[in-house]
């Protein structure tokens, strides 16, 4: 217990430093405390004069441009996304189960006008009933 006196003494002495210097009886000693100056505030709201409201600069933005641009290419076309997303596939042995959406399909379910055809680690091929047998790959999203 007798370690910790010296640790008491660091709190009491800086105690007593600011009673010493708070309760001096010279007026120069004490810290002065700063003084707000008054504001001329309007007697009434109609005496202040009202703003000038600037209106926005109107630029037109091909004054600004180089004479040189060139018209950005075109993007070609390709081929068309599929409505659906396959975020899990699963193959356990002889049972494949795929997650398009939300839903759980395995071969052999239906899902819109396609039928599972087959389950792959990695892709999934869906065949058209009624679109003369269109077959279309379904790969594994990259991520969420």
């Amino acid at each position: 217990m007798k370690a910790y006196l010296g640790f008491l003494l660091i709190p009491l002495a800086l105690l007593l430093a600011f009673a010493w210097t708070y309760f001096l009886p010279f007026e120069s000693a004490k810290l002065p405390l700063p003084t707000v100056k008054t504001l001329k505030v309007p007697v009434s709201p109609d005496a202040v004069s009202p703003v000038m409201r600037r209106e926005p600069a109107h630029v037109d933005l091909r004054a600004l441009m180089p004479y040189d641009v060139e018209p950005a290419p075109r993007a070609v076309a390709g081929k068309a996304k599929s409505p659906f997303l396959v975020s899990a596939i699963l193959v356990d042995g002889e049972r494949r189960v795929v997650q398009i959406g939300s839903e759980m399909y395995e071969q052999g379910d239906t899902l819109a006008d396609y039928k599972v055809d087959r389950i792959e680690p990695m892709r999934v091929l869906l065949v058209s009933h009624r679109k003369g047998g269109e077959r279309l790959w379904l790969h594994m999203s990259k991520g969420f």
